[in-house]
């Protein structure tokens, strides 16, 4: 069974996190960004250049986990490209990192939950 989740997005600047905001997933979190905080279209004139403050922040992306499953059953965390260096956490400890181009990860969260989980 496959569980869609709502997801939040929060902008680290200078060491600062933004409040949170609501991002697609998939998805470009900048963008999501943008329209939270009135960013003018980006398609029109030079409105590309709003974004040019952006470039150089960190993102993060979490979400309180929302599923069901059977006792024989496993909770897995799939993603089929996360762009470019990450770090998943589960519940604040970190159980995997990476560094690569639209990196694919499958990690299996089942020994891990508590039933009150949040992913980041």
């Amino acid at each position: 069974m496959i569980y869609k989740q709502k997801w939040f997005g929060a902008r680290i600047h200078n060491g600062k996190k933004s409040d949170s905001f609501f991002v697609e997933v998939p998805g470009n979190i900048q963008y999501d960004y943008a329209l939270a905080n009135g960013f003018n279209d980006v398609y029109f004139a030079n409105g590309c250049k709003q974004f040019d403050i952006l470039e150089d922040d960190e993102w993060e992306y979490s979400t309180k986990l929302n599923y069901s499953k059977k006792d024989d059953e496993r909770v897995w965390f799939v993603s089929h490209g996360i762009d470019y260096k990450f770090k998943v956490f589960l519940n604040n400890e970190e159980i995997f990192e990476n560094e690569g181009m639209f990196s694919p990860v499958n990690l299996d969260l089942t020994d891990k939950l508590t039933g009150d989980d949040t992913l980041t």
